[in-house]
């Protein structure tokens, strides 16, 4: 039997934290009245430590007793990007270890359709943004900035690592301050206060201002519809993405490409 606390377990807001936070719920038997990171509370805390011997324990009990699927489930999950989504998924890893693997296909019992949305959420929005990401070329990397509502990056990760195998390239989350870096087959994803790119170059401009009247010109104005755009192509995507965020500059396109060419023969 599993006891309310008043108690907040403090942790490092990482899935192995949150592995040995279910492991201390377990051990003493308490549900706590929340979880939170380095921020202020009026709650007194218990700091739970990411142990990385009590992560491995945790991942082989969990495996075992929720299956491959349950498992997949609860990390899907966690990148929800809820302020207070640990409690849901504390509750629905306690009924899935008493429940067995069977748990994850109960859709109706109200803790697993809570989690299975949660994960819904993550990997539709992990799927958008395979397609809506715009990269920009420095010559000698990448870069391209998101602003997700979950935690995306380790979903969308080993499909751009796949696909710029040989680029060095940089992704930076700008709602959860994180960015994943590529460069020479190593991937790390790294804490990122800030990521202020430098300004475009020529060669940059000019492909935006192509890639733009490319998509003018394909337009067909008698065909326009707002409200079927609005559902394949969201406006919250629309911030980071270069045919819609460019706006051309005084400078035309075919004194891009001339200035271009003069500098190509001149090197």
């Amino acid at each position: 039997m599993f006891k309310r606390s008043a108690l907040m377990y403090q942790y490092d807001k990482t899935f192995n934290g949150f592995l040995c936070c279910i492991y201390s719920c377990c051990r003493l038997h308490e549900i706590p009245s929340g979880f939170c990171g380095n921020e202020d509370s009026l709650f007194e805390k218990r700091e739970i430590c990411t142990n990385h011997k009590v992560v491995t324990e945790m991942r082989h009990i969990l495996r075992s007793r929720l299956g491959s699927n349950g498992f997949s489930l609860l990390s899907n999950a966690f990148l929800y990007g809820e302020a207070h989504k640990e409690t849901d998924l504390l509750m629905f890893t306690l009924f899935a270890l008493h429940t067995g693997p069977s748990a994850v296909f109960m859709r109706g019992h109200p803790l697993v359709a809570r989690v299975c949305d949660m994960e819904r959420g993550v990997l539709n929005e992990a799927h958008h943004f395979l397609g809506f990401i715009r990269f920009t070329d420095y010559g000698y990397a990448l870069s391209a900035i998101i602003e997700p509502k979950h935690f995306v990056l380790p979903k969308i990760r080993t499909h751009f690592c796949d696909r710029f195998s040989g680029e060095t390239f940089l992704i930076f989350d700008k709602t959860h301050k994180a960015a994943l870096l590529h460069h020479s087959n190593i991937l790390r994803i790294v804490p990122l206060d800030a990521f202020s790119p430098a300004q475009p170059d020529d060669a940059e401009l000019l492909f935006r201002s192509l890639f733009q009247r490319y998509h003018t010109a394909v337009s067909i104005p008698e065909r326009k519809n707002e409200r079927c755009q609005n559902t394949n192509l969201p406006k919250r995507f629309r911030g980071q993405m270069t045919e819609f965020s460019f706006h051309p500059s005084t400078t035309s396109l075919s004194e891009l490409s001339v200035h271009l060419l003069e500098k190509e023969q001149s090197s």
